[in-house]
């Protein structure tokens, strides 16, 4: 009988493991207890042991929920203190009164998120890779390639909801001051995704200040009953009788949730899309046969802590048993003491709080005032038309009622309580509210403030950088917070392979060959600039690089210059409207003028008459009007410093008598050799060149120019001698008259005080 019959029958006797195949091997049911490194230890743990665990994990989580109980009623109202909400934070100061919500919060969170998701998630995809080195090494530069597009399509296009997921994020980071995304390979979807995970779901024990030195993380995941009936099915949760699964408990929180989203839970007899939540928890356990102390992820339901699954929650190969990690958190501002961040609600919840009151104010005044109210007298008789049902007087606008009254008679029986208009202080202080929440929280839009067309670029950026310091320190803490992300995507990835069909239809590899990609060779960064967090900012620095590469040419590269330009700008295809690199060609002067002036590049060559082309380049220059100078100024001077120094390396050459080979790398002693033979070369130069003749005219003029110098200098000094003597005479007279002024002043104070004395003493003022 063959292996493989013995395999398919169950027979597994007189099978010597030696001779097994690696897919007959594989083929072989593992003993109990054997399941593999990544089985559910649930499944074979007695229940009294899995009793306790869920016992524990649900006491664990109660605890961490009780300590945090003050940061969910801040939560609840900030929810409200958005606007967005049905539930006033207040209850208005009368019947019919106004529960208006000023929107300083809503704006700041909206303007926020606005600018963050534009720089963290841009059309291309977020995720770019680098490699120190890369221009060394071609092959870890296509490498840097491939990963960073493949992570792309995988958040954009392959990870269900990858881009929503980080906009909800976004969008309640400012509020809430702290946001969770949570990387794991889904089941379900087959691939790594990245989801949002809400404060208010993921708890730690209090005193923690970062996930990596919490003793347990738990987060409460929401299944409804035919997705935990599928995963049971699937075999990542062990079986239980899902019908006796209450119904998932509503938090605080899920009220003002439901009144935003205008949305609220209906009975059903449906019962597999009732919600049930279950608590996931990271914790440190001791059990039988397993390493002390080390991490485990266990899945408890929240109402009565049956386990589900407990994993192990270390990497295989890892001898530390370091815990995985699962989560990223983003923070809007630092935490004071704790785990949390702090938001917009933290920091700007009184103002707005104040800021409501005030329009709430200004509102129920304007309404008092046009709808006025006082008192009647009860004797007065009105027609029945004008009573309601609860015996108000009701005037419909338009209709006169008769009364059996005169109109003087009226005017004493109603007495109108005399509300006033809406203050115009009250106003004036709704706007220096608005004004200082918009400075703390940085939404103002006058980023630039007032400008000409030629203010300065550093001048521009400083006014940028003012206006939005706040912005940039917040998409910093941001920037960190999606690398770490996206090494987490991209580890995991390595481990449960790429995308087979990405693999098999782009690249043409196989996944695991593909997998060898995701090494340490690579550097998984986010494409935002945490500098430069608007495009105006990097458009700006792209412009002044490309007017500093028009300048100095032999210093940047143009090319380059202009290519990033066109990326900021973000224009498809610009490598495409970039022309390619074009080598200089050996040409006379004239016609490296005209290349200069059209912008070519232009070089000089050693066999060229070097003094004729400075003459012509030199007598070009000075027929230029300045306009055109000053735009080739730069690169014609770069040139003409080539043919100077090309003419200088020939005329040492014929000196010395010798030739080096151009571009070949000489030894020391080769070097000093030739240095030798240059110096020589040059004492002799300088001993055959002839003295300068002396000109007389040149003497007379030198001559003439120095008289002339200290005849200016002693006119300078002439009359700063003068300057110095009437600020001399100015400041004499102007103390001179400030001590008269003084002693007139002093000689009055000293007549009333003798006056005064005198009428005090002798009752009337001495002559």
């Amino acid at each position: 009988m063959q292996i493989a019959d013995m395999l398919a029958l169950g027979d597994l006797t007189g099978i010597d493991p030696d001779l097994l195949t690696e897919e007959e091997s594989a083929a072989l049911p593992k003993p109990a207890g054997e399941a593999g490194f990544g089985e559910n230890l649930a499944e074979r743990l007695d229940e009294s042991v899995l009793l306790r665990i869920g016992q524990d994990v649900l006491d664990g989580f109660e605890s961490d929920e009780t300590s945090r109980a003050d940061w969910r009623l801040r939560e609840k109202l900030g929810m409200r203190l958005l606007g967005i909400s049905e539930n006033p934070d207040k209850p208005p100061a009368f019947e019919g009164g106004s529960t208006a919500v000023f929107p300083g919060l809503i704006e700041a969170i909206i303007q926020f998120q606005a600018r963050a998701m534009a720089e963290l998630w841009p059309p291309e995809g977020p995720a770019k890779a680098v490699s120190e080195g890369a221009q060394l090494r071609p092959d870890v530069e296509r490498q840097a390639k491939r990963v960073a597009e493949y992570l792309n399509w995988l958040m954009g296009e392959r990870m269900p909801g990858g881009y929503q997921q980080h906009d909800r994020m976004l969008f309640r980071l400012p509020l809430s001051g702290a946001c969770f995304k949570k990387v794991y390979f889904c089941p379900k979807s087959k691939c790594v995704v990245s989801r949002f995970v809400p404060a208010e779901d993921l708890l730690v024990p209090y005193g923690s200040s970062d996930l990596d030195s919490a003793p347990r993380i738990s987060h409460v995941i929401r299944y409804s009953g035919t997705d935990l009936a599928r995963l049971m099915e699937d075999g990542v949760y062990r079986e239980i009788d899902i019908d006796t699964i209450a119904d998932s408990e509503k938090t605080d929180l899920q009220p003002e949730l439901d009144s935003v989203s205008g949305t609220k839970p209906v009975s059903t007899r449906l019962d597999d899309t009732e919600p049930r939540d279950v608590i996931e928890q990271s914790v440190y356990l001791d059990i039988d046969g397993e390493p002390k102390r080390a991490p485990y992820l266990v899945t408890a339901l929240k109402d009565s802590g049956e386990v589900l699954a407990i994993y192990r929650d270390w990497r295989e190969d890892d001898a530390e048993l370091t815990r995985r990690q699962r989560f990223v958190d983003y923070n809007f501002l630092p935490g004071l003491d704790g785990f949390y961040g702090l938001g917009v609600l933290h920091v700007l919840g009184r103002l707005a709080e104040s800021q409501s009151g005030n329009l709430r104010a200004l509102l129920d005044a304007a309404h008092l005032a046009n709808v006025k109210g006082g008192f009647r007298s009860a004797d007065v008789r009105l027609p029945r038309t004008a009573i309601d049902k609860s015996g108000a007087l009701r005037v419909v606008p338009g209709d006169w009622q008769p009364v059996d009254a005169t109109s003087e008679e009226l005017q004493k029986l109603f007495v109108t309580i005399p509300y006033g208009e809406p203050s115009q202080t009250l106003f004036n202080l709704l706007q220096w509210l608005d004004e200082v929440m918009r400075r703390i929280a940085g939404t103002t839009s006058e980023l630039v403030g007032e400008s000409t067309k030629n203010v300065p670029v550093g001048t521009t950026l400083a006014r940028i950088e003012q206006g939005l310091r706040v912005q940039t320190q917040i998409q910093i803490r941001c920037h960190q917070s999606m690398q770490r992300e996206l090494a987490l995507i991209s580890k995991l990835t390595a481990e449960t392979l790429p995308d087979a069909r990405y693999c098999r239809d782009v690249l043409g590899v196989s996944q695991e060959q593909f997998a060898l990609d995701f090494d340490d060779r690579i550097d998984i960064r986010p494409v935002s600039n945490p500098n430069a967090v608007t495009a105006t900012q990097r458009l700006v620095i792209a412009q002044a690089l490309v007017d500093m590469a028009d300048k100095s040419p032999d210093l940047i590269d143009r090319k380059e210059a202009y290519r990033r330009l066109l990326d900021t700008m973000r224009v498809e295809d610009a490598d495409k409207l970039l022309v390619g690199d074009q080598q200089p060609e050996h040409a006379g002067p004239v016609e490296e003028n005209m290349a200069i002036l059209l912008r070519k590049p232009v070089r000089a060559f050693p066999d060229q008459d070097h003094q004729a082309h400075l003459v012509v380049h030199r007598q070009w220059r000075m027929t230029l009007d300045p306009e055109s100078l000053k735009a080739v100024e730069a690169p014609a001077m770069a040139h003409e410093a080539e043919h100077v120094a090309l003419a200088y390396q020939i005329q040492m050459q014929q000196a010395m008598g010798l030739q080096a080979p151009p571009g070949v790398p000489l030894d020391p002693q080769q070097e000093n050799l030739i240095a030798a033979m240059a110096a020589q070369a040059v004492q002799l130069m300088a001993q055959q060149q002839p003295a300068p003749a002396v000109d007389p005219a040149a003497i007379s003029a030198a001559s003439k120019a120095e008289a002339d110098s200290a005849k200016a200098q002693a006119e300078i000094r002439r009359k700063d001698a003068l300057a110095e003597a009437d600020i001399q005479r100015s400041d004499a007279e102007m103390i001179a008259r400030m001590n008269r002024q003084t002693a007139e002043q002093e000689a009055k104070l000293a007549a009333k005080f003798v006056s005064e004395r005198g009428l005090q003493t002798l009752g009337e003022t001495p002559p």
